[in-house]
């Protein structure tokens, strides 16, 4: 998820230069930037990326990697975005390694494309309203100005609830809870309008994501399976746990930070269980693309569906902005998704 929220950032734990180390080309509708580190940092990079990837899928299995003895041989990224958004609309990542896996060497070489859509809402030609004079003179109100502290207390507290809400409607996918604990009791058929847009965003979001991740391996995945790993998915995000701890305005970040204790669970460990089998079998020989992805599937689907266990509690801030009365939106929404299922 990391990777694909953005890859520079994601490999820049690896190296803190990593931005400044990119080729740029620019194209009609596009810029193309392909890095340029020595073999020494490519190397040092794959091998970082390997140990973090064993060090997760190697948790209570009977092979042992030696975390040591990864090698890195080659890597490459090339991230191509788009001119007038400023979105990525391809990444492609190469990279290979030697591992040691009970003392016997193993290689591994990848290569993986992700490709991003985006959509968006049309909108009509937007009139600017006429505005009196004596409208446009700055007054206590005005959304420009740092509210005083008593408004400050009631619209954290708003903030709060609006993230309570919003919890409810993506992880627990309850428009009911959505509407009950929204600061906006005035309006509950528009709250519910948003709550609903939150509980299928949230699971088109996941099976998009999902899909692309198998999208060099398979063109043929099926809505069903989509619908049953997402079910089972949220099956998993049920068992979860969590509380608002307290809310405040940030004037450094001009805007409210709401503190969520949250006890998720370990997301990337219950993957490993199923993806490590597999990827042995793959690498064997023993699976084709179209074998190994079904059976992924289905064994990511039953796993998610059997009890998975929670995390100590961990408190994360989520920051929330004011977009009017009674009105406000989280940022990032990783900013709490990540710590209900937990990558690391």
């Amino acid at each position: 998820m990391e990777l694909q929220q953005n890859p520079i950032r994601y490999y820049q734990k690896y190296d803190k230069n990593l931005p400044n180390e990119f080729d740029v080309t620019e194209k009609d509708k596009e810029y193309v930037l392909t890095f340029n580190g020595d073999k020494d940092k490519k190397q040092k990079i794959v091998a970082d990326d390997a140990k973090a990837y064993y060090k997760i899928t190697n948790q209570g299995r009977d092979t042992a990697v030696d975390l040591d003895q990864i090698k890195g041989k080659d890597f490459s990224l090339v991230v191509t975005i788009d001119k007038e958004t400023k979105q990525v609309k391809k990444v492609v990542k190469n990279q290979s390694y030697s591992v040691k896996v009970d003392g016997k060497t193993e290689n591994s070489k990848s290569k993986q494309t992700y490709t991003y859509t985006y959509t968006y809402n049309q909108l009509d030609d937007v009139t600017k309203p006429k505005v009196e004079a004596k409208a446009a003179t700055a007054s206590k109100d005005s959304s420009t100005e740092t509210p005083s502290k008593e408004k400050q207390a009631a619209y954290a507290k708003e903030a709060g609830q609006y993230v309570d809400a919003l919890i409810q409607g993506t992880v627990y996918q309850n428009t009911d809870q959505f509407v009950a604990k929204h600061p906006n009791q005035e309006d509950k058929k528009q709250v519910k309008e948003k709550g609903e847009f939150q509980k299928s965003s949230f699971v088109e979001f996941f099976e998009t994501n999902f899909e692309g991740a198998l999208s060099s391996l398979s063109s043929n995945i099926t809505d069903e399976q989509l619908n049953e790993v997402s079910s089972a998915f949220l099956k998993a995000l049920s068992s979860t746990k969590y509380k608002i701890k307290d809310a405040a305005y940030s004037a450094e970040d001009d805007a409210y930070v709401v503190q969520v204790e949250i006890q998720g669970f370990n997301d990337a460990s219950v993957l490993a269980e199923v993806m490590t089998p597999l990827a042995e079998k793959y690498q064997a020989g023993e699976l084709s693309n179209e074998q190994l992805v079904n059976e992924l599937i289905n064994g990511v689907a039953k796993r998610y569906r059997e009890p998975v266990e929670l995390l100590p509690a961990k408190t994360v801030p989520v920051h929330v902005v004011r977009n009017g009365e009674k009105d406000y939106e989280v940022l990032t929404q990783d900013e709490y998704l990540l710590t209900f299922a937990q990558q690391s």
